[in-house]
């Protein structure tokens, strides 16, 4: 478990961390003045619930922080075509999914992804117990190790192999990902797991 202490302030770059002691006490030394956020998680979970705000003025002490716990949600992406992509890519969203068939063209820049996944197809004892009898044969599943906080959805789009044999410049891939129409769904508070349907992958046009 770590601390994180982070400037609210946009136009100063700070952050401290330090780590937990085993009798359950922290220490930060050297902390700038000033709005700040502190939030206590697990290394490696960057995203959860809100942290706790305060206003640092000078030496404080006595902080009460509680440990946020990663709940993770668990991502099939269905393929909705005839012949399933080589790759699926998850973006996940904050807010309401705002319109029925978007792309990123459309979504963007009102709304940008908090987290993009790369979608595998993965079968075997490792998968977790959750998705394990849910996956189709041509399915493809993806995990999202800490929920964000507030309303979220979720969005896939497919890729082959043959994408990148023919866009071979980024701009050309990412236009090509741009226009692209997604398969999306809203992510209720209380899903852990979230089958989403992967669009069946276009025939690349070259720029």
């Amino acid at each position: 478990m770590r601390i994180t202490l982070t400037a609210e302030a946009k136009d100063v770059l700070y952050d401290a961390i330090a780590p937990v002691r085993s009798d359950g006490t922290f220490a930060i030394d050297g902390v700038l003045q000033g709005k700040m956020t502190l939030v206590a998680r697990e290394y490696g979970i960057d995203v959860g619930d809100e942290p706790l705000h305060i206003d640092i003025a000078g030496d404080v002490h006595g902080l009460a922080l509680t440990a946020q716990v990663a709940r993770p949600i668990h991502f099939i992406g269905r393929n909705a075509g005839v012949t399933p992509p080589d790759i699926a890519i998850v973006f996940v969203f904050p807010g309401k999914l705002p319109e029925p068939h978007p792309t990123l063209a459309s979504l963007m820049p009102k709304n940008r992804p908090i987290a993009r996944i790369a979608a595998m197809t993965q079968r075997g004892p490792g998968l977790p117990a959750i998705v394990r009898d849910r996956l189709q044969a041509d399915d493809f599943y993806a995990k999202l190790a800490a929920r964000p906080a507030g309303p979220l959805f979720a969005c896939t789009a497919g890729a082959s192999n043959e994408m990148f044999t023919v866009l071979r410049t980024v701009e050309a891939m990412n236009k090509a990902f741009s226009t692209a129409e997604l398969g999306c769904t809203d992510i209720a508070p209380t899903d852990d797991l979230v089958t989403v349907e992967v669009p069946p992958v276009r025939r690349p046009k070259l720029p």
